[in-house]
């Protein structure tokens, strides 16, 4: 057993920037549900929640920020005052505008995990390619969103690119407008921790269980 634990469920969002930066920066960690935390681990009741000794740490951006701090590997926050900004810049655009849209409006109802009318998942859709348009022109000028090194915002971003594929109109809006971003995700694609995270197979179960829930009611 690792002396790090992280609590949440692998197919989170942000539960898996928070393993994503574990695994960058050379963190071994345990990862067990939410609700073996505690109920005081969180005062809000999301996850997120990162533990080390007596020391519990809740909320994304806090934990990937201190992994990057305690970690071995290299830095993921840039030393150069514009470009940390930067970083902070894209770390709010996917927690403000792309969770929003992407995560909860469109792929949770396509997964079958959240009811929505498909009115609201078509106005969702309608405005994927605004929001990535930013995106898309930083990642044409650069390898990553801050430069030519990786930084914690790819990693907030990863967790949302990565079920592009499994939605095929979000797909097809990728493939016909944007292919810095294709470049990108396949880049991020190819490193270990991205393959280490890899949350289908438990975002499956979870979608079984669902079905059977709902059928046997």
């Amino acid at each position: 057993m690792a002396e790090l634990k992280i609590h949440g469920f692998a197919p989170s969002t942000f539960v898996r920037a928070t393993r994503l930066v574990a695994h960058e920066k050379g963190l071994d960690y345990d990862l067990l549900p939410p609700e073996e935390a505690g109920a005081a681990a969180h005062p809000y009741r999301r996850m997120p929640v990162a533990r080390l000794g007596a020391t519990v740490v809740y909320e994304t951006l806090a934990i990937t920020t201190w992994f990057d701090a305690i970690g071995s590997g290299p830095a993921l926050i840039p030393a150069d005052p514009l470009k940390r900004a930067r970083m902070y810049q894209w770390i709010s655009v996917v927690c403000d505008y792309l969770y929003g849209t992407i995560s909860r409006g469109i792929l949770l109802p396509r997964f079958g995990l959240r009811p929505a009318p498909e009115e609201s998942v078509r106005a969702s859709l309608a405005q994927v390619a605004e929001l990535w348009r930013p995106i898309e022109a930083e990642l044409a000028a650069n390898r990553y969103l801050v430069g030519d090194q990786p930084s914690l915002a790819d990693f907030f971003l990863v967790p949302i690119m990565f079920y592009v594929p499994e939605a095929p109109e979000l797909a097809a809006i990728a493939d016909r407008s944007h292919p810095s971003i294709v470049r990108w995700a396949r880049d991020m694609g190819g490193r270990a921790s991205v393959r280490a995270t890899d949350p289908m197979p438990a975002l499956r179960e979870i979608m079984a269980a669902h079905t059977a829930s709902a059928a046997a009611s």
